[in-house]
Parts: structure tokens; C-alpha cells; sequence
């Protein structure tokens, strides 16, 4: 009797760690990581944006909503894609150098009319 209590004490135990897990995952997609970036280059000026970066705080990551703050906070939309020398990344830092992003968001928003590269 003793035996199949605690037995049944660690499953229960085990299904709460499980949930508590997931429901951790799940905030962690729905989180947005601040970072600030300097435009470098625009490759695509209309939706989806295309430019490349240097990341100066923080870090970016796929998903992140970019604004510009200077332009009473302007939501250029979301990082879809981070491409270092062709290759995705999933999150950029400062140590990563200068990064190309892929913004989808409003298709009214021109890089380089709505924001300038000193932005």
C-alpha cells in the first residue's frame, strides 16, 4: 500500500513538472526580447522590408516587433527571417556583426520615405 503511494505521488509530480514545462515554452514564444538596431542597408524597401542591421543592445530574434522610436513610434512590423553570410539564424547579438532581417508588416510602410537609414 505504501509502495503504490509514492508511486503514484512522483507521477503526479512528473505530470506537473510536464505542464509546467510546456506552459514555460509557450511564454517564452509570446515574450518579446528588446534590443535597439542601426540600419545599415535597405535591399527590399516595400513589404517584406529587407535590410541589413547592426544589433547595438540586446538581442534580436524571429518574431521580434520593430518600431522607430524617433518617428512617434512608427511599427514597421515583424522579423520574419536573420541571415548572417546566407545562413538563418534564429537570434542576433552584438557579437554577430552586421546581419541581413526580413520585416513583414504593413504593406502602406517604405523604408527610406517612412524611415531613413539614420533612424
Amino acid at each position: 500500500m505504501l509502495r503504490s503511494l509514492v508511486g503514484s505521488e512522483m507521477c503526479i509530480r512528473d505530470s506537473v513538472n510536464m505542464v509546467k514545462e510546456k506552459r514555460k515554452k509557450e511564454h517564452l514564444k509570446l515574450a518579446i526580447w528588446p534590443c535597439v538596431l542601426r540600419p545599415v542597408a535597405f535591399f527590399n524597401k516595400k513589404d517584406p522590408i529587407i535590410m541589413g542591421v547592426d544589433v547595438i543592445e540586446g538581442v534580436l530574434k524571429i518574431g521580434t516587433p520593430l518600431c522607430v522610436p524617433e518617428k512617434d513610434r512608427l511599427r514597421i512590423g515583424v522579423v520574419e527571417s536573420i541571415e548572417r553570410d546566407h545562413k538563418p539564424l534564429q537570434a542576433a547579438r552584438i557579437l554577430d556583426g552586421s546581419v541581413a532581417i526580413r520585416v513583414r508588416g504593413d504593406d502602406s510602410i517604405l523604408a527610406g520615405r517612412h524611415f531613413e537609414l539614420s533612424n
